[in-house]
C-alpha cells in the first residue's frame, strides 16, 4: 500500500509541475506581447508628435515674412535623416532619396516624392511620410534637403518668404 501511494503522489507532482510550466510560459508570452505593443504605440505617438510639431512650425512661420527660425525638433533616434522636398522645383530622379548610392536612399520615400504624396520623409524607414503646408517648402540647392539626425535632433533652419518657407541646415 505504501509504495502505491508514493507512486500516485509522484504522478500528481508531474502534472502540477507541467501546469506550473504552462502558466509561466503563458505569463511570459503575455508580458512580451504587452511590451511589444507598448513600444509600437510609443513609436507611433513619437512620429505623430513630430509631424504635428513640424506642421505647427511651418504654419506659424509662413505668415511671418523675413523671420528666420531654428526650431528645436526632436526626432526618434531610429531615423537617420529627415528629408524635405522642394515644391517649386521639378522632381529630380537623382535626388538623395532616389539615388541608391546615397545614405538617405529610400525606395518608399522616393516613390512618395515622385508622386507628390509627401514633402517630408523619414529615412531609413521611409513609411512615415507626410505633406506639410501643401508644397510650400523651398530648398536652396537641389530638390531635396536631407538633414541628418544627431542625438535625437535635427539642425533645421526655416526662413519665411511670405508665400513659402526656405528650409536649410546649419552646423
Amino acid at each position: 500500500m505504501n509504495i502505491q501511494q508514493t507512486t500516485k503522489a509522484q504522478a500528481q507532482q508531474i502534472f502540477i509541475f507541467i501546469l506550473a510550466m504552462l502558466i509561466t510560459a503563458g505569463i511570459i508570452v503575455y508580458g512580451y506581447t504587452a511590451i511589444k505593443d507598448f513600444t509600437q504605440r510609443q513609436e507611433e505617438v513619437e512620429a505623430l508628435t513630430l509631424q504635428k510639431q513640424l506642421e505647427n512650425e511651418f504654419e506659424i512661420l509662413l505668415s511671418d515674412f523675413g523671420t528666420i527660425k531654428r526650431p528645436e525638433i526632436r526626432v526618434p533616434e531610429k531615423f537617420d535623416f529627415v528629408c524635405f522636398s522642394d515644391g517649386f522645383k521639378a522632381k529630380d530622379d537623382n535626388a538623395d532619396i532616389c539615388n541608391s548610392g546615397n545614405d538617405a536612399y529610400s525606395p518608399v520615400a522616393c516613390s512618395a516624392y515622385k508622386n507628390d504624396q509627401a514633402n517630408v520623409f523619414f529615412i531609413p524607414d521611409g513609411s512615415k511620410n507626410f505633406m506639410v503646408i501643401d508644397n510650400k517648402i523651398q530648398i536652396n540647392s537641389g530638390s531635396v534637403l536631407c538633414v541628418p539626425v544627431r542625438r535625437g535632433r535635427i539642425n533645421l533652419q526655416l526662413e519665411s518668404k511670405g508665400d513659402r518657407i526656405l528650409a536649410s541646415t546649419y552646423s
